[in-house]
């Protein structure tokens, strides 16, 4: 193993303490394997966005004025990709009226704010919206903790999937590690959230169904 990934593998162990370092420091040193033959192939990945499209997923839509998203980090493998993080997607459970949402892409979860988008809201579905800038996942911020966000804008409501009803459904929302995207190598970390209209910081168990889009 090399200097570089000895470092990738600290940094991500510290995203997931609670998963063996064998483990982290396999998946910091394997992911250069194929990255050039297989960067155009693409694969289906994990998605709680789709999950909840589909019912799989229990929605919960209550009174309250937060930011929510989900934190992920990217490796070798997407960063040989050449890839962009071009904006986002999220589910909206509808039955709310019409709104506006407010989404955020942030580095080092939330200490960092890179772009903003807004975009109307209504019935039921997943939207998608696009950053004013793709952001190129570059090997100087490969392994940094990113995030994507999102925050009703009148502060009225927060919809996310609570952690007990997900875990009812047979689904864990909180389950650091999972791949979003195999073959561009993003991986999930944690869900995160904050009171108002703010750069989330503060872990949750609960799930905000916004994940970031590439291109």
């Amino acid at each position: 193993m090399t200097v570089k990934d000895k470092t990738q593998a600290r940094k991500v162990y510290s995203y997931f303490p609670n998963v063996p370092t064998t483990q982290v420091t396999a998946v910091a040193a394997a992911v250069n394997i194929a990255a050039i033959e297989f960067k155009n192939i693409e694969f289906g990945g994990y998605s709680n966005v789709s999950r909840a499209k589909y019912g799989a997923t229990p929605v919960t839509s209550a009174a309250g004025d937060f930011t929510g998203g989900q934190s992920f980090f990217y490796d070798d493998f997407a960063v040989a990709s050449g890839k962009s993080i071009t904006g986002v997607r999220l589910w909206w459970p509808g039955d709310l009226g019409s709104l506006q949402i407010k989404c955020r892409l942030c580095r080092e979860a939330g200490a960092t704010l890179i772009d903003t988008v807004s975009f109307d809201v209504n019935a039921a579905g997943i939207y998608y919206a696009t950053f004013s800038t793709p952001f190129l996942m570059s090997e100087t911020y490969a392994y940094d903790k990113f995030l994507v966000s999102m925050y009703e804008t009148t502060g009225t409501w927060n919809v996310y999937v609570e952690y007990a009803a997900g875990a009812t459904a047979g689904y864990t929302p909180h389950q650091g590690g999972v791949v979003l995207y195999p073959t561009r190598g993003i991986y999930y970390v944690e869900s995160i959230y904050l009171a108002g209209d703010n750069n989330p910081i503060s872990p949750t168990n609960d799930m905000y169904l916004v994940e970031p889009v590439f291109g």
